[in-house]
């Protein structure tokens, strides 16, 4: 597959899919990567106008794509590719718009932001192919974002916003009360048209265009469920933005993009593999071995506590603050009291390791 920026990926039966995008002329095409034999296939030509920042999503094992930095376009199409067939579906209700976001919340998809839609948010019913309008997100303009889903939630991470400034901002929907509610703001420096996908219920997001206008390769992975950022390791090879990624299984892929050396683009056709390997089954399981009696007792505490031992054996553990940073890493033995009497009073999150090798996280307060 040639080297592009701005291109669409998914996933449908442990296959990837990619396509579209610019590179510098529109592209159209749309090929499936087979992970078993690491070859790419052919398939078709999107029927509609083609370019960069085209939406995408996956209901069951059909894939929605519509929208276009094309004459800005309100075109949507469903794919099947176990039938390599596109049906034309009615067209979006909102403004037309590239850089639009999206994210799945039982079976039902969101679009919103984008460079006309502003603030507003959009929910799709696949059986019916209706739009409705839902809640905006709390923002004056949403320009450029990426959206995500994670445990029946909606994340989006704004990047571009009223007067094209940059932002950093979390947002999390709940689709059940149509409420938006801000989280912890991404703390690794402010950047647009960044890369980013969801393996185990966490964000992974990095790369993207930097406030010096150069491509960056630094990545992070955000945790919804406590509200916590990490940095882990930075893409290998170079810096790059808007790359087209789908997940299979415990695996993320990470195709092209564009590098930004000195204000030229470089089209990237690069395919890279990120593997989290036996982590995800560890935090898809960390709930099933809590003990009867408290995990973590006293809590609030003033000066120490204990991990309840009951069928744990954890073997570490990890303090962070409320910004996501480090700040205490013991290593258990037979003592399994922590002393925190030198920290400042308020909330901490906690992650213990188990010589299972499962991970368990959860908050302290310390008073």
């Amino acid at each position: 597959m040639e080297g592009r920026y701005g291109g669409i990926g998914f996933s449908i039966n442990n296959k990837g899919y990619a396509g579209l995008g610019w590179n510098p002329y529109e592209k159209k095409d749309i090929w499936e990567y087979d992970t078993t034999s690491d070859q790419w296939t052919y398939l078709t030509d999107y029927p509609g106008k083609g370019s960069a920042d085209v939406t995408s999503f996956v209901i069951g094992n059909i894939a929605y794509i519509g929208l276009s930095s094309m004459d800005i376009n309100k075109e949507f199409y469903k794919y099947d590719p176990s039938t390599n067939q596109w049906v034309k579906l009615k067209n979006f209700v909102g403004g037309g718009s590239l850089n639009s976001c999206s994210f799945v919340i039982n079976n039902t998809a969101f679009i919103g932001g984008g460079a006309t839609n502003n603030n507003a948010f959009w929910k799709y019913n696949t059986s019916k192919d209706i739009w409705t309008e839902v809640a905006s997100i709390p923002l004056p303009i949403c320009l450029v974002a990426k959206g995500f889903s994670v445990l029946n939630k909606g994340y989006v991470i704004t990047e571009l916003g009223d007067n094209s400034n940059l932002l950093n901002q979390v947002w999390e929907y709940d689709a059940s009360s149509n409420k938006w509610t801000q989280k912890k703001g991404f703390p690794g420096g402010k950047r647009w048209r960044a890369n980013g996908f969801v393996l185990c219920d966490k964000i992974y997001y990095g790369g993207g265009i930097g406030i010096t206008s150069h491509t960056l390769n630094d990545y992070w992975v955000y945790d919804p469920k406590i509200d916590v950022w990490s940095q882990i390791s930075s893409l290998p090879d170079s810096s790059r933005s808007s790359s087209s990624i789908f997940t299979i299984g415990n695996k993320a892929y990470v195709c092209g993009g564009y590098n930004m050396p000195k204000n030229m683009p470089l089209y990237l056709s690069s395919l890279w593999q990120f593997d989290l390997g036996s982590a995800c089954n560890s935090i898809q399981t960390e709930e099933l071995h809590i003990p009867q009696k408290p995990l973590v007792y006293p809590n609030p505490t003033s000066d120490v506590f204990t991990i309840n031992p009951e069928g744990l054996n954890a073997i570490s553990v990890d303090l962070f603050n409320e910004s996501g940073q480090l700040i205490y890493h013991h290593e258990l033995t037979t003592t399994k009291s922590i002393l925190i009497s030198d920290l400042t009073d308020g909330l901490y999150f906690y992650k213990i390791v188990t010589e299972q090798g499962q991970t368990i996280h959860g908050k302290i307060q310390k008073i």
